[in-house]
């Protein structure tokens, strides 16, 4: 098994920020709290995910098995959170890479994962291996033999898409390359994008593919010497041959006491996605501390138009995925806590930040990876958790946040009050606004009226926002006796 890599970071992120609207904590109104998936072998172990159409969540995972050996396993989850039975998709592996990855294809589910079956020198699976199985991962049947075989891919995680026509795209790093490569067949060509940055090394691949444009990119971590940060690499999205150079996403990675460097980002997969708007990559970035979750829009040259989603302290494990109704969620951790943010449908501009309960129990104490899916209007985020002596995968479930303005904010007297409620920055009919004893419901433009006063002496008045579907919002108003 691999180690995970130990980096410093560096500095402020120079890019125009989308706005950030008020923050808000998911309470009461959060559809569910952390429910139990299964044991992993590692604290940094990721699963991989998709969303179906009827919005069922779909992971697979790495599960310790019998006499050292390990299993890949699926489970399914509802849109409401219940976890389904899951199913064995290979078991009894002498290793296997827990960081698998899973596709949704025309015909069912793909997952793809570094791995060796036995350990007999004429063993066909050794490298890079895949399964399929129907849309509801109820069996699965593995394609016999590697579907790539390069450096050190039966001991990486993998990151996979598919490209032009359905072709799978697999991602993997080894000593010192980050490779790609498309098709089943082993014999294609692996190409290094990381090569070109001086070797060693790279880490945490992964590809999406923009069906829209035709376009498909490769996103990793370098830690080359005076190339280190988050590099993305255009490629062929039918070969995966790269097309054009490297690019360094702004503010990855600066000088700090005269020597390029980066913190470790604490993922497996460096979060990259296609939606309708573009391809989309998420990232930390600060020193000496990871201070700002950022995004980025991905172009033809590069980093086209970027913004810091998030600030505080100790920000970790970004996360990024698209939802069914073509808006982005943003995750990330911070000292143990799950945080989110959704776009409005243009992608420019991100709504209220929601969050989830701290742990799922006392036993747990630390969240390492969060990977993240979605299907409208649910965010379904798998958190790998360390619990008393195991490591174990939890899943929970986020809302939109709603935001909340008042205008007047602050008056004397008696006034009427016009409450705007929207979900990042579109206007919400529907929600329920109570402040002062009295409520109002918003309507087409996300607008409701309250008379609040007057009152006997100086005091703020909060008002708060709740619609179905969404996590509450609130705000205050300052009234002031004449």
């Amino acid at each position: 098994m691999k180690t995970r890599l130990v980096l410093s970071l560096a500095a402020a992120v120079g890019c125009a920020s989308l706005p950030i609207a008020g923050t808000v904590t998911a309470g009461a109104s959060t559809p569910n709290p952390w429910h139990k998936i299964g044991t992993v072998p590692d604290n940094f172990d990721q699963p991989g995910l998709v969303v179906d159409p009827d919005g069922t969540l779909h992971a697979i995972w790495v599960q310790p098995g019998a006499n050292n050996t390990e299993n890949v396993i699926h489970t399914p989850a509802s849109l409401t959170g219940t976890i389904g039975s899951p199913t064995t998709v290979q078991s009894g592996w002498a290793e296997i890479e827990a960081i698998p990855d899973l596709v949704s294809t025309s015909s069912g589910l793909q997952a793809f994962w570094g791995g060796m079956r036995s350990l007999d020198p004429s063993e066909t699976n050794t490298d890079t291996n895949t399964a399929t199985a129907p849309a509801d991962g109820s069996s699965w049947a593995l394609h016999q033999g590697n579907v790539a075989k390069g450096p050190g891919d039966y001991g990486s995680g993998i990151g996979a898409a598919l490209g032009a026509g359905g072709v799978p795209l697999t991602s993997w790093n080894a000593t010192a390359g980050v490779y790609v490569h498309a098709g089943l067949d082993p014999n294609a060509t692996n190409y290094d994008v990381q090569g070109q940055l001086g070797g060693c090394c790279g880490y945490y691949p992964d590809i999406a593919y923009d069906p829209m444009s035709g376009t498909a990119w490769v996103a990793w971590v370098s830690n080359a010497t005076n190339h280190q940060g988050v590099y993305v690499q255009q490629i062929d999205p039918s070969t995966a041959a790269p097309i054009g150079s490297a690019i360094q996403l702004p503010g990855s990675a600066v000088s700090y006491g005269g020597t390029p460097d980066q913190f470790d980002p604490q993922i497996e997969r460096t979060p990259i996605v296609a939606d309708k708007n573009g391809v989309y990559v998420a990232y930390t970035a600060g020193y000496p501390d990871t201070n700002k979750i950022v995004l980025w829009k991905l172009s033809a040259s590069g980093a086209s138009a970027g913004a810091v989603v998030g600030t505080g302290s100790e920000l970790r494990a970004p996360g990024i995925a698209a939802d069914s109704a073509g808006r982005l969620w943003v995750t990330w951790t911070q000292n143990g806590v799950a945080h989110a943010r959704r776009s409005n449908p243009a992608d420019t501009r991100l709504g209220a930040m929601v969050s989830v309960a701290p742990a799922p129990s006392s036993s747990c104490t630390s969240l390492y990876e969060l990977t993240p899916a979605a299907a409208a209007p649910v965010l379904d985020i798998v958190g790998t958790w360390s619990c008393s002596s195991q490591n174990q995968l939890y899943l929970a479930q986020l809302y939109p946040g709603l935001t909340v303005t008042a205008s007047p904010s602050h008056f004397i007297g008696k006034a009427k009050v016009t409450f705007t409620v929207t979900d990042a920055g579109v206007p919400v009919p529907g929600a329920r606004v109570s402040a002062g004893g009295k409520s109002a419901t918003t309507g087409s433009t996300g607008k409701a009226t309250i008379v609040l006063g007057p009152v006997t002496k100086k005091q703020r008045i909060t008002a708060t926002a709740t619609k179905l579907h969404f996590t509450g919002g609130k705000t205050s108003v300052l009234v002031v006796p004449k």
